[in-house]
């Protein structure tokens, strides 16, 4: 499998669906990164980061059924703020989360694993597997893994305003002040390439339970 390749056609899926549905939302987390530092996702990555507004979360919501017709099955986590689509035919996913505005900040919920390296493992190890195979092991690893809750906290101006970033032929939400947020997220060499990068340790948004 091409991984570049078939997450680019998630891009492009979970893109033109919200597009054409009038969803508004921005581009967040790796997806973001590869798209701005690099003008493509990053080689590495296995699925694509959407972020939106409540609004925003409910009507996609309200729309599952007719994206998961596009070849991808769902799974709605509410206590992470997340709704996770699963391609059918490759097990690469989208992530879609869910902000609040609360006075300075914004906020959402999510879960980390507990620190088992054993797990660590076999998470990828499975990532091989056809993918019927990997996203039912997936859930019961997840099962296994009962990972931990953690808060996701980000300035508010960063997400005040959003601009149109042009992509590859196409234009794509971003936050205006792209380059702060990243250097908030990532550090300040987000412009460096990092393979290994944890989120739950190194990303600048998360704060804790």
């Amino acid at each position: 499998m091409n991984v570049p390749e078939e997450n680019r056609k998630n891009f492009d899926t979970i893109v033109s669906f919200l597009e054409r549905n009038d969803i508004p939302f921005w581009l967040d987390q790796g997806t973001l990164l590869g798209v701005y530092r690099d003008r493509a996702l990053l080689p590495w990555d296995r699925d694509v980061d959407i972020s939106v507004w409540p609004d925003a979360f409910d009507r996609l919501l309200s729309r599952l059924d007719e994206f998961c017709a596009l070849g991808y099955t769902a799974t709605v986590t509410l206590e992470a703020d997340t709704v996770k689509f699963f391609s059918r035919e490759t097990g690469l996913s989208i992530e879609v989360n869910r902000f609040f505005r609360d006075g300075e900040l914004c906020t959402r919920k999510g879960l980390r694993p507990r620190g088992n390296p054993v797990l660590g493992l076999v998470k990828k190890a499975i990532k091989a597997l056809p993918p019927r195979l990997y996203l039912g092991i997936l859930k019961l690893y997840n099962r296994a893994l009962r990972p931990e809750h953690v808060k996701l906290t980000v300035p508010a101006e960063f997400f005040a305003e959003f601009t149109r970033f042009e992509f590859d032929g196409m234009t794509v939400p971003v936050p205006a002040r792209t380059e702060r947020y990243l250097a908030f997220k990532y550090g300040p060499d987000w412009q460096t390439p990092r393979r290994v990068w944890d989120h739950a340790r190194d990303d600048g948004a998360v704060v804790g339970e």
